[in-house]
């Protein structure tokens, strides 16, 4: 029966892939994490596996994937081999380090390393934890037992906190250790009660070694209890916070709305094909269920009702845990026909629950399965003081409605979701707002790209060609050079039973290391598992994915996000220029992605709206950080923070494991560590100058204005980007630079003087007075003596009689013509002419401007300029504006006459002589009086 059920799910996968045809290479490729061409010694023959299935051989290899320390721990027959994340840049990861024990271990259920790799954290059996010390001289075995306890859950290594690296989560408590490498020794530091309900006897761990953050979920309840354990010096109920219970209201809707098929129960395994057979051949065991279903329904069930046993079905924790006993686990249930088990819960019907940071926040996702297919994931931000769902949830469709193998990853702290059966791949981003995240990013019916993993290309090696292309300065820090592990060392411990061996080699004798030119290939007897196999494939959080082949061998892999694709394949151009914002290494190809899509005007102006914003929100932002924290020099003799680092650490070696979760973007300033040295350095250090501290790209205003300089002259020259003819609309143009004044403006940013008279030269260009009125109205441009003159010029008469022969502004630019080009750049600079253009209503603007401004000797002149000498002189008299010459009024009078306006020459010479004896009058009385007609 076995052998026909794996037939028939072949069957049903082939036909579903088969309806989708269309798939194109994703951004997500698939691509080395370790040092491909290292491949452990397999000292064991190969056995064939009990299931007899699609896997019929294992690795005989215990495999663990450390993601506290970023390692790959292999051990078979008392020798640990350990790799790290191969980066040439860094000389990381060119060598494995193999440590050889006398002593074999029959079963190691988990296994933490410290970023040292001088310390090894081992779980042999359900309440003794075993730490391993290795030193140059020495090796010294330190057991902690926990007698009380029936199973240990969790334990790993940890960074963020103050005075401890080390803790241990059983099913009574979580204890917090200082484990000193250097001493060989563990100090306990604090013991923390779990506080869960009784019913609750075996809880779901889930661990966040980088921030030191555990959830504890009961399965029955649906609870989840958060503890922050870098607030444990502030007391128990510091380090707990608030439970809240997971939100399953759509769980229990698809439930109803498929008339009773519920995850879990046996009915519902007919969307998997290995149990349809079994469904029908058992009829009256199905009448059962279905009828144990609608009781269910009938009395309004709770979400734990819905699965055998009244659990919750969970995904297990894969961090530090034996991936080979999970992996022959979940093979043996697969074959020994799930459905004959009456608590059984296929993969396809499990919840998922991962929890890490996101840019710069602990965040969990939970990923339930619908009945009537696809799933939905729920956000729970962690926060000491608080827990916070996000009011929206992220549906995920499948294909044709079926329930189908899920499993999310964290890629540059974005939400990636495979789809196993239909072999796609899609992604979300947090950072789009409160309704957008939800919104996917990409197409539909993009898989990942699995042909640079065949060329053996590495994360490394990507990272740094992605650091050297761009403009962004990225992390670093204050040492440019990476300090090394320790180099070849043997160490002997007292006892020769126990001696311990342990060196660093490469892999084989004579191969070429790894480097960026050039990666080692990997050899053509190891085969690569592709991402959506789920028999050799496993994921662990957050980023990591390994697979298990016959013979030992095990890559460990990642993906790698490439921006240039993302654009490629992203549903519109404005998600997909908000997501890169937000992403590391993105300068250069955002810029160019917004110029693009502005002179194809592939982004509409909502979307740039919200580009310019989100621009303008950082950029504030930055200015805030910058006067919140100072920056101060470190002196190579004083180190302090660094102390910390080896003190805590004990080993120079953890400076390159932060180094390396900068650069993987899983770590970042976070709000939940508030207030720890850990945290304060990484405000001060390891931001750099063209970055906020939450991580989004800083772009300035004179880096835009180039683009809206590049966007009006191309259209001048009437070509878009690929020099196809396609002048823009002027009303586009226009609206794109208002939209960026306007985020200026909300957000309090003093805008450059050249951007405003680019705005204003291109509204005149096109002769949109209407335009020019409403931003003048609504006070969009900034009021300033620059503006009104160029207003009271616009109006005035002598512009009235040279706008049907003067020129317009600026000639069409020709695309071969550089020379021109750049002049036309130097002429957006400048202030605006109006020459050739003319607008009545913008005098009487002008005048009101520089009124506002206090410049009442300009609106004298204006007033002359225009013939109005008498108000002039009024205006004079009125705002006390003085010393100007007699003799030019005088000339005013003259005119006059000549044009035969006697009664006008009259009044104003009348209105001369009243002045200059005010000016008398006054000149007698006060001393100080400055006339207001003077003569030469």
């Amino acid at each position: 029966m076995k052998y026909r059920s794996n037939i028939l799910q072949y069957i049903f996968t082939m036909d579903l892939n088969c309806l989708i045809t269309d798939k194109h290479p994703s951004p997500f490729r698939l691509v080395h994490f370790t040092n491909p061409s290292i491949q452990p010694t397999q000292q064991s023959p190969q056995t064939k596996s009990e299931d007899g299935g699609a896997s019929s051989y294992l690795s005989q290899s215990d495999v663990f994937f450390d993601s506290f320390s970023n390692t790959l721990t292999q051990y078979t027959d008392g020798q640990f081999v350990i790799q790290e994340m191969h980066d040439a840049k860094f000389g990381l990861g060119t060598k494995a380090t193999k440590i050889h024990l006398q002593a074999h271990y029959q079963k190691i259920n988990a296994l933490a390393v410290h970023p040292s790799k001088r310390c090894l954290a081992l779980s042999l059996n359900e309440n003794v934890l075993t730490l391993l010390f290795f030193s140059d001289d020495a090796a010294e075995e330190v057991k902690l037992t926990f007698s009380k306890a029936k199973v240990i859950h969790a334990f790993t290594f940890c960074g963020g906190t103050d005075d401890f690296n080390f803790f241990v989560v059983t099913n009574l408590s979580i204890d917090i250790y200082r484990v000193d490498i250097a001493g060989m020794k563990a100090r306990i530091v604090k013991n923390i009660a779990l506080e869960l309900p009784t019913s609750c006897t075996d809880p779901q761990i889930y661990v966040e070694p980088l921030t030191a953050t555990v959830v504890a979920i009961d399965a029955k309840s649906t609870t989840v209890y958060p503890y922050f354990l870098h607030l444990q010096e502030q007391g128990p109920q510091s380090v707990r916070g608030q439970s809240f219970k997971l939100d399953l209201s759509q769980v229990i809707h698809s439930h109803k709305e498929a008339g009773g098929s519920s995850i879990g129960l046996n009915d519902s395994v007919m969307n998997d094909s290995r149990a349809s057979m079994a469904s029908q051949s058992r009829p009256s065991a199905r009448a059962s269920i279905a009828l144990k279903a609608r009781q269910l329904l009938s009395g309004a069930p709770k979400a734990s009702q819905l699965f055998p046993g009244g659990k919750v079905p969970f995904t297990p924790y894969t961090g530090n845990k034996n991936l080979l006993h999970i992996k022959q686990a979940l093979d043996k249930a697969q074959y020994q026909q799930p459905y004959l088990s009456e608590n059984y819960v296929p993969k396809r019907g499990q919840h998922q629950v991962l929890l890490s940071t996101v840019y710069n926040k602990v965040v969990m996702f939970h990923m339930a399965p619908l009945s009537l297919g696809g799933a939905v994931v729920t956000l729970y931000e962690l926060d000491p003081s608080f827990s916070y769902k996000n009011q929206q949830t992220i549906p995920l469709t499948t294909f044709n409605g079926a329930q189908q193998l899920l499993q999310m990853q964290l890629i540059e702290n974005l939400l990636v979701v495979h789809n196993m059966d239909e072999q796609t791949t899609q992604c979300y981003d947090l950072k789009l707002g409160s309704t957008e995240y939800t919104e996917c990013l990409l197409k539909d019916h993009l898989t990942i790209d699995v042909s640079k993993v065949k060329k053996g290309r590495t994360l490394g090696y990507y990272l740094q060609k992605d650091e050297k292309t761009s403009n962004d300065d990225g992390y670093k820090l204050i040492d440019e050079v990476i300090l090394q592990v320790a180099e070849e060392a043997k160490v002997v411990t007292d006892q020769p039973s126990e001696t311990i061996a342990q060196t660093n080699e490469t892999a084989e004798e004579g191969t070429s290391l790894i480097d960026t030119t050039q990666p080692t290939t990997t050899p053509e007897s190891v085969p690569v598992t592709q991402p959506y196999d789920e028999n050799t494939t496993i994921y662990v959080e957050p980023m990591y994915l390994l697979s298990l082949h016959p013979g030992g061998v095990t890559h460990c892999m990642t993906l790698h996000l490439s921006l240039k694709k993302l654009c490629e394949t992203a549903v519109n151009s404005g998600k997909c220029l908000l997501a890169l914002i937000n992403r590391q290494r993105n300068k250069a190809l955002l810029l160019s992605k917004l110029k693009e899509s502005l002179v194809n005007q592939s982004l509409s102006l909502l979307d740039a709206s919200k580009i310019f914003y989100r621009l303008a929100a950082i950029y504030k932002q930055a200015s805030v950080e910058r006067q919140a924290v100072k920056r101060r020099e470190v002196k190579e003799a004083e180190r302090p923070l660094f102390a910390a680092f080896g003190e805590l650490m004990s080993h120079p070696a953890f400076e390159s494991t932060v180094q390396q979760w900068l650069r993987l973007s899983r770590l970042r300033a976070c709000t939940a560590l508030s207030g720890t040295w850990f945290n304060q350095w990484l405000m001060e250090y390891a931001t750099p100058a063209a970055r906020v501290l939450s991580g989004e790209v800083i772009v300035f205003q004179n880096e835009l204005i180039e683009i809206f300089k590049h966007l009006i002259l191309q259209n001048d020259a009437g070509q878009n980007a690929g020099g196809v003819k396609n002048r823009l609309r002027p009303v586009y143009i226009t609206g794109a630079l208002t939209e960026f004044l306007r985020s200026l403006m909300e957000h309090q940013i003093p805008q450059q003087p050249v951007l405003q008279n680019l705005l204003i030269k291109h509204v005149l260009d096109n002769k949109d007075y209407n335009a020019f009125h409403q931003l003048l109205q609504y006070h969009v441009l900034t009021e300033n003596l620059e503006l009104a003159r160029t207003l009271v010029n616009l109006g005035s008469n002598e512009a009235r009689r040279s706008q049907h022969n003067a020129h317009k502004f600026k000639s069409a630019t020709k695309p071969e013509d550089k020379k021109q080009e750049s002049d036309d750049e130097d002429e957006a600079d400048a202030p605006p002419t109006t020459a050739g253009y003319y607008y009545e209503p913008a005098y009487q603007s002008g005048l009101d401007m520089l009124k506002k401004l206090k410049s009442y000797e300009e609106i004298v002149v204006a007033l002359i300029n225009e013939g109005l000498t008498l108000r002039a002189l009024n205006f004079a008299q009125q705002y006390n504006v003085h010393s100007m010459k007699l003799s030019s009024f005088l000339e005013c009078v003259e005119m006059l006459r000549e044009e035969g306006r006697m009664q006008e020459a009259e009044v104003l010479m009348k209105r001369i002589t009243e002045v200059r004896k005010y000016d008398q009058v006054k000149g007698q009385t006060e001393g100080e009086h400055m006339a207001i007609l003077v003569e030469e």
